[in-house]
């Protein structure tokens, strides 16, 4: 197989993994306004405010350091991380925790820094 071929195929799991995770947690807000849990619709507008704040910060802290680090490695963690904390909210949902800094806390790592590890790795990597 050339190269190209296992750079396309590598990238596209890359994204579609990534769009995967990202169309879940906002899957997940929806579940927030229900019961137990009853969230107001302000506490939703915070998540995505902590999550825009923490991808606009994570990105231009983690994006120049990408290259030193090594775009697969941090593309692979990053990805890692990303399937723990989802698997750790889908638990947080079951055992019906209802404490808004949780979420917070999960919505700002998950989809603020560690989804943003995806974006950069994917443009560097220059060969497999």
């Amino acid at each position: 197989m050339h190269i190209k071929w296992k750079i396309y195929l590598v990238t596209l799991f890359t994204y579609a993994t990534i769009h995967s995770i990202r169309t879940m947690w906002s899957a997940i807000k929806s579940d927030l306004t229900v019961p137990p849990f009853n969230y107001q619709v302000s506490f939703l507008g915070t998540l995505d405010m902590v999550v825009l704040f923490t991808l606009a910060v994570s990105m231009n802290i983690i994006g120049p350091k990408i290259e030193k680090w090594g775009p697969k490695k941090v593309l692979m963690y990053g990805l890692l991380i990303l399937f723990v904390l989802t698997v750790l909210v889908g638990l947080f949902l079951e055992m019906n925790f209802t404490s808004q800094e949780i979420y917070v806390m999960v919505f700002g790592l998950g989809v603020g820094i560690f989804s943003s590890l995806g974006w950069p790795s994917c443009l560097c990597v220059k060969d497999l």
